[in-house]
C-alpha cells in the first residue's frame, strides 16, 4: 500500500524545512506547492523575499525550523481526526 497524500504533505512540508533541497530542486509540483503554503503561512505578504524558494533558503537551518515541526506534527494529526 502507498503512502497516502496526507503522510505525503507531512513529508514534503517538514523537508522543506531541511537542508537541502531548496524549492528550485523539488520535482514534483504537489510538493512545490505545499512548500509554498507553507512559506505563505510565514510570510503572508512575501516577507520581503523575491521568491518562495528564497525565504525558505533564508529560514532553511535557523532554530525556528527546529520549532515548527512538532507545530507540523500537530497540524497533520489534527487535519487526520474525522470530526
Amino acid at each position: 500500500m502507498g503512502t497516502s497524500f496526507d503522510q505525503q504533505g507531512h513529508n514534503c512540508v517538514a523537508a522543506a524545512l531541511d537542508v537541502p533541497p531548496t524549492l528550485t530542486k523539488i520535482s514534483s509540483l504537489a510538493e512545490k506547492r505545499l512548500a509554498k503554503v507553507l512559506f505563505y503561512s510565514l510570510f503572508p505578504n512575501g516577507g520581503g523575499f523575491d521568491s518562495a524558494g528564497e525565504g525558505l533558503d533564508a529560514i532553511r537551518g535557523e532554530a525556528v525550523t527546529d520549532e515548527m515541526r512538532p507545530a507540523i506534527d500537530i497540524s497533520f494529526d489534527e487535519a487526520r481526526r474525522s470530526t
